[in-house]
């Protein structure tokens, strides 16, 4: 599940759930870090691919 916002035409922010799929997942780990790829398709086809890198717990997306 992935949360998207809309602005209506009322200017009026709107927040909407969206079901995706997860076409590819890989994660490394190392020592002090870990890297992190994540491939996200929705119900018109579209892909996003998310990459992130984590430090002490934290992600940081590049």
């Amino acid at each position: 599940m992935k949360i998207v916002e809309h602005v209506t035409p009322e200017d009026m922010l709107e927040i909407v759930p969206e079901v995706v799929q997860v076409q590819e997942r890989r994660f490394n780990w190392f020592l002090f870090y870990s890297k992190g790829l994540l491939k996200l398709e929705d119900e018109k086809g579209d892909v996003e691919e998310l990459r992130g890198l984590n430090v002490a717990g934290f992600w940081f997306e590049y």
